[in-house]
């Protein structure tokens, strides 16, 4: 649900300001509203020292700790000599590479002294390279010319000639660039680079030490441009005397903050929060819809007067989660994992992920009995397993069905959200009967395949389009009423796009099944074609490894495909708004 928000204004002066905002910033309830405004030089620059602060945490972060290097050192000093470190690396790195280059080039030709080279040329004899391939090679060049071969390599032979100085030989090959380096030399270089690297990177891991120091000024820095934020943003008056400042609070977090301006004898106003004063959305749900809170917000706020939908999709998204899995064995993966993982200390940020995790394991075991689907095998071909047994496992064409019915019934159980929701922001229940129209015309149109009310099908339909044509908009006129409701009724073809769109939940799971057998079917090719037990050991891997993948990949289209059904076909079905924006209280952050 929504917590409900108390609106204040603050009148302050000018010079009590400053301390007036680290005494709300510490108490930590208030979502302060300022005017946007471009940022000033000052806070840029506290925004890019923060940006450099979160650059070396999350590097630092992926080092493992080393022997510490640094003592009774600042986060700046720490930041610095990051940077520093960042720097040299990025050097030390080009240098390699242009040495692996240059040695690339050079290794051909082996290890010569270079000073042996420039005493032939001092005597008048030129030292030449050439590469040519081997195929071309003439043997007859080494009778010719005063030539000696240094290295075949790939296909290619590396030769030198030597040339008394006014003579030019002909020799019917590529001439390169004569090698600066031995290649033994370049190597050494290389060596010498990747020796400062392992230092400047043990380094690095002895920084790895100070994340918390760094996280906790990167997170006062944050603070600190909240503060310039709201100082510059505040809007002045009385020539800059007194500053004027309006936030909210959410209800059952105001004891604290009201005590606190009653001590200072501030002046201020407060009333309940209305939607046109746009308050920010705070959610309170219980145990189980809390854990997709963040589901929500992967799309947008709700408005402040309509319904939190999070504990009204959470159940279909078990469902439709479980249903795109449509294995048992892979929801019990998913619930073992769950137990075994949820309780350790070092995974206790993701703990409510966990919890998540286990629930859909529960909704795949569910919805995976239906059809009775284990490790990509069908419990309805087991022979073991009686046949009054088998029969109660559900067939594709039935599986298909009844994705196509849960569907149905999410929609009207969106209409009736929309129903309410319309009847409780107008304030009179006649605005409810659109929605309530809707739902008889979609109920009658079942009708009409269940054979004891099938006879009725027409007369329930048209009693839904009478509702819809002459109440479904009650704030007009008659005619203005019908008009609509005629416009409405095209949206009849939307409601059958909808539905069919919940076929794509028997789909992915059918795929996740094939997949699953294929890989069933893969292991067993491998029984009885290796000895001495090695097929078997084959035989899991590729069990293992096949329904791993098999899993990742239906995970992700399980995740998927229910988030698109629940934000698109009963977001919309629901009458959902969505124009609010979140409560981001002005608080301590290292507190949070």
């Amino acid at each position: 649900m929504i917590v409900k928000m108390q609106k204040y204004a603050f009148l302050v002066h000018h010079e009590d300001f400053p301390n007036f905002l680290e005494d709300v910033q510490r108490i930590g309830v208030l979502d302060i509203t300022t005017e946007k405004r471009s940022m000033n030089e000052e806070e840029k620059a506290l925004l890019d020292l923060a940006s450099r602060y979160n650059v070396a945490i999350k590097a630092l972060l992926r080092k493992k700790e080393g022997l510490e290097q640094l003592t009774n050192q600042m986060p700046q000093d720490v930041l610095e000599r990051f940077e520093a470190i960042v720097k040299d690396r990025e050097a030390l790195d080009s240098d390699l590479k242009k040495l692996r280059k240059e040695h690339a080039e050079h290794y051909p030709w082996g290890d010569f002294n270079p000073e042996a080279i420039k005493d032939l040329e001092s005597k008048g004899l030129k030292v030449k390279f050439f590469t040519t391939p081997s195929k071309r090679y003439d043997l007859e060049w080494e009778n010719k010319f005063p030539l000696q071969v240094i290295n075949e390599q790939n296909g290619v032979i590396y030769f030198v000639c030597i040339q008394p100085e006014g003579e030019n030989f002909a020799i019917p090959a590529t001439e390169v660039k004569a090698p600066v380096h031995a290649s033994s030399t370049l190597s050494k270089d290389i060596a010498a680079v990747n020796s400062k690297i392992e230092s400047l990177e043990e380094e690095l891991a002895g920084l790895s030490h100070y994340v918390d120091m760094l996280s906790k000024a990167r997170a006062e820095l944050l603070e600190n441009i909240d503060i310039k934020s709201i100082f510059y943003g505040a809007k002045r008056e009385v020539e800059g005397s007194v500053v004027l400042v309006t936030g909210f609070a959410p209800h059952d977090s105001i004891g604290e903050l009201n005590a606190y301006l009653e001590s200072k004898s501030i002046v201020y106003l407060t009333e309940e929060a209305t939607e046109q004063d746009n308050p920010p959305i705070k959610l309170k749900n219980g145990k189980f819809a809390s854990l997709f809170e963040w589901i929500g917000e992967l799309y947008v706020p709700p408005s402040y007067n309509e319904l939190d939908l999070t504990a009204f999709f959470a159940p279909f998204f078990v469902l439709f989660f479980g249903l795109c899995m449509g294995d048992i064995g892979y929801g019990f993966v998913f619930l073992i994992a769950g137990l075994l993982l949820k309780n350790r200390t070092s995974l206790s940020k993701f703990r409510p992920f966990l919890i998540l995790m286990m629930w859909l394991g529960a909704g795949t075991i569910i919805m995976g009995s239906l059809s009775g689907g284990v490790f990509g095998t069908e419990m309805a071909t087991w022979p073991f397993l009686p046949q009054n047994i088998q029969k109660l496992f559900l067939n594709r064409n039935q599986m298909m069905l009844f994705a196509v019915g849960i569907g149905f019934v999410q929609i009207l159980f969106g209409l009736s959200l929309k129903a309410y929701n319309r009847a409780n922001k107008n304030g009179n229940w006649k605005f409810a009967l659109g929605p309530i129209a809707w739902i008889i015309i979609l109920l009658g149109a079942a009708a009409s395949f269940v054979d004891p009310i099938k006879p009725f099908t027409w007369h329930i339909i048209l009693t839904g389009v009478g509702i819809l044509l002459l109440f479904g908009n009650p704030d007009k006129n008659i005619f203005a009423r019908v008009g609509l409701g005629m416009a409405e009724l095209y949206d009849i073809t939307g409601f059958f796009g909808d539905l069919l769109s919940y076929i794509r939940l028997f789909a992915l799971g059918l795929s996740g099944s094939i997949l699953g057998l294929v890989v069933n079917q893969i292991a067993a090719l491998t029984l009885g074609s290796l000895p001495f037990g090695l097929d078997y050991v084959i035989f899991g891997l590729v069990l293992v490894l096949g329904h791993g993948a098999n899993i990742a990949l239906a995970s992700l289209g399980s995740f998927v495909h229910p988030l698109r059904l629940t934000f698109v076909e009963f977001y919309k079905n629901s009458g959902f708004e969505g124009n609010g924006r979140y409560y981001r209280p002005f608080a301590k952050k290292v507190k949070q």
